[in-house]
């Protein structure tokens, strides 16, 4: 159907053909009705145009790749085909993505049985899951009286992970060593404990096989590995609504690299070159000036450098839902991790140490916790001593809220960190993370990992 808005010419010639053919009936000018005539058909006609170029239309949309980082460039191929023998004298694409930045319009012209294909490149610059589409079409009669819309409903997703600066070095308290208390988990690749035998199922490998109790019980056997006996390690990420604050100021733009399992992108911060399978350039993003985006920031960058260091890792955090990964090893896990990362928000509406209570069952003893707040209030900080009581080590990084609008002196929470020896970090706003991290407060001696 028309799209009446867009159709102001129509109306108006409309108007004065009606205004003729009425002169026409009160003079009984032969001139006057042949006028009428003309450009009743000239409506008509443009009509039938309109409607008949909105039809017989197909559109293709391609995205590379589906998933991307920030600060990586996804590039996705626009295909409109037309499949009717007339011609198409223009089209406008007109697109409804959320993706910020996104831009795929462009006006056309499609001969019959023809097609125009582009491709758009568009660097992601913001966290979070993004609608690719639908594609709004819009066309009309040469004339320019009738416009008329279709929407193709080709939607697709994009989701954007949070950007990770690679670390140098990144300090665990001193007892945090190899070792610990079996896990009693099974593992998906090969471990030195043996844990058990079970029947061949496919898609084992094929050097798990146990050849001598196969051959005694006549069918294929393989064994079953159980997780190294080691301590886990639980980012806890705070998203309390409460406690995030943002500055007021435009933000000041901060070169952070990408990391990732599928080895998208590497950079170190502040302009260092960045190495990549896919793509050499130096790669600046804009980090949003909120306690929010460096926290996630910091919590990815966390996450990627131990499970790098080939530590078991684990992710708490209650934003607008609640999150909660098992710690686990390998380029899998951080996908997990970066990709509940990218959609949570700062809204949660429970506090610091309401979460390190009620998620306590996940921490056994030699766990070490990395608590990620921008929280001053050191009613956390007694929540936090109670996991100590239990045999289990602790860091907090702050996000000091003071840089970012808000209020309050973060060294009095250090001093309550360091009188239960709790290591503390702080990152500023337009820190870099990576100095930021490796630059410890407190008086308790702690051990870098490198």
């Amino acid at each position: 159907m028309p799209t009446f808005p867009g159709n102001a010419n129509a109306y108006r010639l409309a108007f004065f053909t009606l205004v003729i053919y009425i002169s026409a009936l009160t003079v009984g000018s032969r001139l006057f009705f042949y006028l009428a005539y003309v450009l009743a058909a000239v409506l008509v006609s443009a009509f039938i145009w309109s409607q008949v170029s909105r039809r017989g239309l197909a559109v293709r949309r391609v995205v590379q790749p589906s998933t991307a980082q920030v600060g990586q460039v996804i590039h996705e191929s626009i295909e409109i085909r037309n499949l009717s023998w007339l011609r198409k004298l223009w089209i406008e694409v007109r697109d409804r993505s959320t993706l910020p930045g996104h831009q795929v319009g462009a006006v056309v012209t499609l001969p019959g049985n023809k097609a125009k294909r582009w491709n758009v490149r568009t660097r992601c610059l913001r966290r979070g899951l993004y609608r690719l589409g639908p594609t709004l079409i819009q066309t009309g009669d040469p004339f320019g009286l009738f416009q008329t819309n279709r929407l193709f409903d080709t939607k697709g997703e994009l989701i954007v992970y949070p950007a990770t600066a690679p670390l140098g070095s990144f300090g665990l308290p001193a007892s945090d060593l190899p070792g610990g208390t079996r896990t009693q988990r099974r593992a998906y690749h090969s471990t030195p404990n043996a844990a058990g035998i079970r029947e061949y199922q496919p898609g084992d490998p094929t050097n798990r096989i146990h050849w001598p109790i196969s051959a005694r019980t006549q069918k294929l056997m393989v064994k079953e590995f159980e997780l190294d006996p080691t301590a886990d390690l639980w980012l806890i990420l705070d998203l309390q609504e409460d406690v995030h604050v943002s500055a007021n100021e435009p933000t000041i733009y901060e070169t952070i690299g990408t990391t990732g399992s599928r080895s998208e992108l590497r950079s170190t911060s502040h302009g260092a070159p960045i190495r990549s399978v896919t793509l050499t350039e130096t790669v600046t993003v804009p980090l949003d000036p909120t306690t929010e985006e460096y926290s996630v920031a910091v919590t990815a960058s966390l996450a990627s450098y131990f499970l790098e260091q080939g530590k078991s890792v684990g992710l708490i955090a209650w934003g607008q839902h609640k999150v909660t990964l098992p710690a686990d090893r390998g380029g899998r896990q951080l996908v997990k991790m970066l990709r509940a990362l990218a959609v949570l928000r700062a809204e949660g509406t429970v506090g610091l140490a309401e979460l390190l209570t009620a998620e306590s069952r996940h921490f056994s003893r030699q766990d070490t916790i990395v608590v990620v707040t921008p929280s001053l209030d050191e009613s956390w900080v007694a929540a936090l001593q109670v996991q100590l009581y239990k045999g289990i080590t602790s860091v907090a990084v702050l996000v000091e809220p003071g840089t970012f609008g808000g209020e309050g002196n973060p060294m009095l929470l250090v001093s309550a960190l360091s009188a239960i020896k709790v290591p503390s970090y702080l990152v500023k706003r337009n820190d870099s993370i990576d100095s930021a991290l490796g630059q410890e407060y407190g008086q308790f001696a702690s051990r870098n990992l490198r």
